[in-house]
């Protein structure tokens, strides 16, 4: 399906620019194994393992995300772990500015793009150049606390309390030393599986359990030149390193 070939073009920009001083290996998840081992011949540094998954349907195959890493933990191997969803680009240099020693509980999340703001004298600025943004801004911080798509329904293991909504992350990109980045998969598949158990699945699916993860643990929050997105203004001043596919 087309999310085989945005992997293909994500697989061949990181080879040039995801940590380029250091041994990269990628583990898809994939029903196309026998693709995947074709895309290695197009690689110059970076190493690709194919583990074969069922073509399961929306949403499984985003919810079931960390139960792949878990029930695959032993292939994983690498001192740092790094998320990346297929629909994604390295565009530059990923890797300075990053240091894994330093990230706190060994994570490191990403603020999610739609939900950025600029801050400082910077916000006023940007909500008197967009009023319609001020306005919904306004209404979602005065209804549920926070910028975000929380999920709102106590039932759910994924959902937040309104005081602990404080900034939104990113599902598509996540990352950290292995053995916190494993235990943290461990964490989340088991509350899946008990959402499943009482036929719940989080308004968000993957992203909303991994919301709940990132408001009960503290972290490291870099910024969304990491997951940047062409045109939207309140990502201006960024300089991309990882874009999202439009």
């Amino acid at each position: 399906n087309v999310y085989f070939d945005y992997w293909r073009d994500m697989v061949l920009s990181a080879d040039r620019y995801l940590f380029p001083d250091q041994s990269v290996t990628f583990h898809v998840f994939t029903d196309q194994p026998n693709a995947v081992s074709e895309v290695q011949e197009q690689l110059h540094r970076a190493k690709v393992v194919a583990i074969e998954v069922p073509p399961y349907g929306w949403p499984e195959a985003t919810l079931f995300r960390y139960r792949f890493a878990v029930e695959n933990s032993h292939l994983l191997r690498q001192d740092v772990l790094m998320h990346l969803d297929a629909d994604m680009l390295v565009v530059d240099s990923v890797g300075p500015g990053l240091d894994p020693a330093s990230w706190i509980n060994g994570l490191a999340f990403v603020r999610h793009p739609g939900f950025r703001r600029p801050t400082g004298w910077r916000s006023i600025s940007y909500y008197a150049a967009h009023l319609r943004a001020a306005r919904i801004d306004y209404h979602a911080r005065r209804s549920i606390g926070a910028l975000g798509a929380w999920e709102q329904r106590p039932e759910s293991t994924a959902f937040v309390n309104r005081d602990r909504r404080d900034h939104y992350v990113y599902g598509a990109i996540w990352m950290g030393r292995r053995e916190p980045l494993l235990a943290m998969c461990r964490d989340l598949d088991e509350k899946i599986r008990r959402d499943l158990s009482k036929d719940l699945i989080a308004e968000w699916h993957d992203e909303s359990h991994l919301n709940r993860y990132a408001a009960d643990h503290p972290h490291t929050l870099l910024d969304c030149e990491y997951c940047y997105v062409e045109g939207w203004k309140n990502l201006a001043g960024l300089t991309p390193k990882i874009r999202v596919v439009d």
